[in-house]
């Protein structure tokens, strides 16, 4: 009967349309049993099931438009995909740098003045250190970071490939952000030097640092975008499958 495929064909359809997974299984879930309901009516013929509640294609591409609509990405993709990004790389490196800030204002009174025997030596080598962690950490958490956040979204709101550009849109931001340490004959006063410079900066021509620094925002759009060509292929192999049966 047409109303068994029925379900099938729209889970097939709602799939396609990259909504996720949990929101296909419930809404099936629910609309099955308004198929099995209309069958119910009259078991001795075949009922329409598309003329009373829509074809799967026409109920996928409505789910979808509902279900982006209950979410601000949804409403706003270009300002939470483009614009967003953007937010979180600068709200990202400004928590290190407080961080850090704080740690290395506060590290000679509260951890070095409690530490018996520990010396202007010993505190200089900890301090050095410290600073290169945080400044190792400028160089790829306010990427990183991002990017899984934005690929998060982007599977939550069914939006893939728009997670994929905010990724890109930060790897190149990554490959054009510079973070140096200047160092000076008293550890105390090295200068710690960031920025964006899409050629050249205080690190000289763009290398193999600078291009680490965008190689995790440009694996994650990579992987987003080969899960969401795996995914088609899929779908379109179990809709072919679905309507042959």
């Amino acid at each position: 009967m047409a109303s068994l495929q029925w379900p099938d064909q729209l889970r097939a359809e709602l799939g396609r349309q990259g909504l996720p997974t949990p929101y296909i299984s419930r809404l099936v879930e629910e609309l099955s049993d308004h198929v099995a309901d209309i069958a119910s009516e009259d078991s001795s013929v075949d009922v329409d099931i598309n003329g009373r509640l829509g074809t799967p294609q026409q109920l996928a591409v409505i789910a979808k438009a509902e279900y982006r609509h209950r979410t601000f990405a949804g409403r706003h993709r270009l300002l939470t995909f483009m614009a967003g990004p953007i937010f979180a790389m600068i709200a990202t490196m400004a928590v290190v740098w407080l961080v850090a800030f704080v740690f290395l204002e506060s590290f000679d009174t509260v951890l070095a003045g409690r530490i018996p025997g520990f010396d202007e030596v010993g505190s200089a080598a900890v301090r050095a250190a410290v600073l290169h962690v945080f400044h190792s950490l400028d160089r790829f958490l306010p990427f990183a970071l991002p990017a899984w956040l934005f690929v998060r979204l982007g599977r939550r709101t069914g939006m893939p490939v728009w997670s994929a550009g905010a990724c890109g849109l930060i790897a190149l931001a990554a490959i054009g952000f510079f973070s140096v340490l200047m160092p000076a004959k008293d550890p105390a006063f090295t200068r710690w030097v960031a920025g964006f410079d899409a050629a050249t900066g205080y690190d000289g021509e763009i290398g193999l640092g600078r291009l680490l620094q965008g190689a995790a925002p440009l694996a994650l759009a990579s992987w987003v975008m080969w899960r969401h060509s795996l995914d088609n292929q899929r779908r379109s192999l179990f809709s072919a499958e679905t309507k042959r049966a």
